[in-house]
Order: C-alpha cells, then structure tokens, then sequence
C-alpha cells in the first residue's frame, strides 16, 4: 500500500497532457503543447519534457551569448559527463546540431528518477543517443536537447521533435518567489515550489504516515494548496461510521460511502468545502487516462488484495483515481486535480464491507477559470521533492528498500557534481578561462583560455599556453624540461567537493 502512495506522490512532481492539450504556465513563463504519453517538469535552469514510460526527454535550456564554439565546447564537458563515448557535430541552417552516444540511463536529469524506476521495479535503458540543437537567439543561444534509448524508432523521433516545436516562452509572466517546505519531524528541506510575490505561504509535511506534503498559498482572494485526504469506514446491516482525516486533523462521520470514481471523490470533496461554510457547485468533472506506469501499479494492488481476500473468505478490489474537475460559487472558480487510491472488501458470512481511500489533491481558485488552470499548472509543475527528505522519508516509511536508497543517494551526488561542473565550466568560458593542473606537485591554477595545450616550467614561476600538439616548440619545451599541464575547463575533482 505504501508503495502504491509513494508513487502516486510522484506524480505530483509533473503535468501531463492528460488534463489539457496545452499546458500554460504563467508562472514559470512556458506554453507546449503535449500528446497523451508525455509530461512536463519545470527546473531552475532548464525545462524537461518527459515520456509517461520515463524513457525518452526534451529539455530546453537558454545560455548568455551566440558562440557556437564555446557552447559546444561546454556541451561536450556535459556529454561526456553523462558517459559520452562519441561526439559528432554538424553545422546545419539554424545553428549547430551535436550528436553523442551515452553509456547509462540520464538520472543527472532529475535526481527522482531513481524513485520512480524502484517502485515500478523496473530496470532502465543503459544506452543512450543525445541530440542537441544549439540555436541563436537575439541575445543568447537555445539548447534543445533530446535524449532516446539506442534503437528508438524514427517515428517516435519525429514525435519529439514535433513536440519541441511547440514549445513557446511567454512573456507575460507573473511576478513569483521560491518557497521552502521543511519536514518537522527532521528540519529538512521536503520541497520547494515558486508563488507569486506578494502571497502568504504555509507548508509542512504531515507526521502521521504516509507523510506527505501539504501546503497553501494565498493572496487577492486567489490561492493554490495540496492537501492529502484519507477517509475510512466499515458498513453493516446495522449501520456504519467513517473517520476522515483532512491534513493530519481526525474526525468521525456517520454517513458511511464509497469513493470509487472520479465523480465521487469530487463530490466529497465539495461537500468538505461547503460544510466550512462554502457553496460550491461541480461544473465539470474530468476522469484523466490513467498512465500505463499506474495501471500497473492499479493491477499489482488488485492481485495482493485478491491474495489476501481469499485467505480469509472475503472479496476485495483497489482502483486508483486520476482526475480533476472544476467548481464554482459565484465569481470564484476552482480547479482540482485528483490522483487517489481507493480499496474495499466484502465479507458474504458478516455482510461487512470495509472501505479506504487515500486522495492526493491540488487546488487553485481564482476569479475566472484560464487563472485557475495557469495556477494550478505552475503548481504541479514546478512542485519539487528535495531527494534527501524523500530518501529519510522512503526510509521511514519502508526500510527495506535499502537498495533503491543507495542508488538515490549516489544520483543526488552526480547531480550535485553535475550542476558545480557545468557552473565552473560556463563560469569559466563566459570569461576566457581555463584550469589548468602540475601532475607532479598538484597545485591547481586559473589561467587564460587559449588553444592548444599549456606547459610549465622548471622552477615552476612561468606557465605558457598555446602550444600545439606534435610542434617543434614542444620538442624544445620537452628538451629543457618544462612539464605538461592538464587543463579543463570544468576544473578538477578536487575543486566539486
């Protein structure tokens, strides 16, 4: 059960075309349009597209300035990195086009991918093609970056590239702040997301398990917040009772119903709003295609409770809820989405019927219903699990899950690693700079960027760069002891850590 929650968790950290064919996001300043299988994620220096069965990426990044040279050079830094073994590039119309081939699954991409892949129990693809289109801008260069497992057909290559081209920056952004959710239980960071400015924010991570997140921003009358739900009960020929627990707070009710759809999920929860005084009305109800990473998770719950309920005579059934629908109560509007799991069992000898249902829910309201939906995107999308708390998290929650946690922990270094390498390496070219290191003594020196390699000499006071391979001023260097250097552009080990 835990495994089927944590999972459903995750789906919160992205937004697919399931819910709308075009995905505006006012706050993060980004438009695409997506077909059914794929979502979006929104990180701080690029945007991810990703497939539903977590193969396949896009990622769009913006870099200062329009040297083609100096941006492949870095990308090359990058490719090689992620386990680049063969680099081609290759001028074309629109700028330049690099091609690499990458031994291992992209993790650096999103530190939470590793989650994902544990709890489907599955093994990734090892051997990846990278294909990069660096373009011109105005003012600075676009790098459209796309990444398939070795042997992806041509159609579904073309499929990417049809959905990179829609993929627009909007202009008229709302004004926003990045906010910090932090466990209680630990202190640690559990998740940030970006608000508009101005906005009133409480978040926090609720200590009974499953221990998920809830928070609520508001401000002018409009808000965005994540709640989780569980509702539970028992039902016999002689009546019923149900608890409900609405962030942690538990209280008992005696109308005692199944939450087995969509439909019914919503209906309950309008009901929660008007009985804190509102008078909300559905107006639209929208069951989303479950993805086939969850159907699965669906089919898995089914055959454990199927299991169970044979043991002890009784019927038992799961479903998983993946929806939204949208409310109204005057001028206000509000749009919610919905991923829950719903389980229930049936005793013929007794005649009970017991019933539990755990709802993930995120709300927008505001004056009409584009703000809302723009609200509730830039929500979801740009909702980030820090990888640390939800690794203390999986350990609270599961400990035997020890192996996923190592694989967890040694990605959010290489992404650590990533991010400080690829920061030293655009630090560097953007200032004509270079490391450079002496093998024999270790010490590590920031010099000009030129081409060609750099040499010190003897008595270590002079360092001279520029000299190219296979050259008689090597051969006289090499003659009157002088020494090579290393050099990188990146830096050295000792300087990520």
């Amino acid at each position: 059960m835990f495994k089927v929650l944590l999972f459903i968790f995750l789906l919160f950290t992205s937004l697919s075309a399931k819910e709308i064919t075009e995905i505006k996001d006012p706050i993060h300043g980004i438009r695409i349009k997506l077909p059914a299988d794929w979502s979006v994620r929104v990180f701080p220096s690029y945007v991810l597209i990703i497939s539903d069965d977590t193969t396949r990426f896009i990622t769009f990044r913006v870099y200062p300035g329009q040297n083609l040279k100096k941006l492949a050079r870095t990308l090359l830094q990058e490719t090689r990195f992620m386990g680049g073994n063969t680099t081609h590039f290759k001028r074309i119309k629109t700028g330049l086009l690099v091609r690499s081939d990458l031994r291992g699954y992209p993790y650096v991409l999103d530190p939470m991918l590793p989650i994902t892949w544990g709890l489907q129990g599955r093994i990734p693809p090892q051997n990846y093609t990278s294909l990069t289109y660096i373009i011109p801008l105005r003012r600075s260069s676009l790098l459209v970056t796309f990444l398939y497992p070795r042997g992806t057909s041509g159609a579904q290559i073309d499929k990417m590239i049809g959905i990179a081209k829609t993929f627009r920056f909007i202009k008229r952004r709302i004004p926003s702040k990045r906010v910090l959710i932090r466990d209680p239980e630990t202190g640690d960071v559990a998740a940030s997301l970006r608000i508009p400015k101005g906005w009133d924010f409480y978040g926090t991570v609720i200590p009974q398990a499953p221990r998920e997140i809830h928070f609520v921003a508001s401000g002018r009358g409009e808000f965005v917040r994540r709640d989780f739900i569980s509702r539970a009960g028992a039902v016999s020929p002689f009546g019923g009772s149900t608890m409900i627990s609405v962030n942690g707070q538990s209280y008992t009710s005696q109308m005692p119903f199944i939450i087995d759809s969509v439909r019914t999920a919503s209906e309950f929860l309008v009901s929660l709003w008007n009985s804190e005084g509102g008078s909300w009305n559905i107006v639209e109800v929208r069951k989303l295609p479950k993805p086939g990473s969850l159907k699965a998770l669906e089919e898995s719950a089914r055959r454990r409770l199927a299991t169970t309920g044979a043991m002890f005579q009784h019927q038992a059934n799961a479903s998983i809820l993946y929806g939204g629908f949208e409310a109204s109560s005057g001028g206000l509007r509000k749009v919610s989405l919905i991923v829950g799991l719903s389980t229930d069992s049936f005793s013929p000898g007794t005649g009970m019927r017991n019933f539990q249902t755990n709802l993930l829910v995120i709300t927008a309201q505001a004056r009409n219903p584009e703000k809302a939906k723009g609200l509730l995107t830039a929500t979801v999308v740009g909702f980030r699990p820090d990888p640390n708390w939800f690794l203390s998290k999986m350990r609270r929650n599961f400990r035997d899950q020890a192996y996923w946690n190592r694989v967890i922990l040694g990605v959010l270094d290489e992404h650590n690693e990533f991010l400080t390498r690829t920061s030293i390496a655009w630090s560097n070219l953007l200032s004509e700079k270079t490391f450079v290191k002496d093998p024999r003594t270790g010490e590590i020196f920031q010099v000009d960027l030129s081409e060609g390699h750099y040499w010190r000499d003897p008595s270590g006071e002079m360092i001279l760069g520029g000299v190219r391979e296979m050259s008689e001023l090597e051969e006289v260097l090499k003659a009157k002891g002088w020494r090579k250097l290393k050099k990188s552009l990146e830096g050295f080990p000792e300087q990520w850590r």
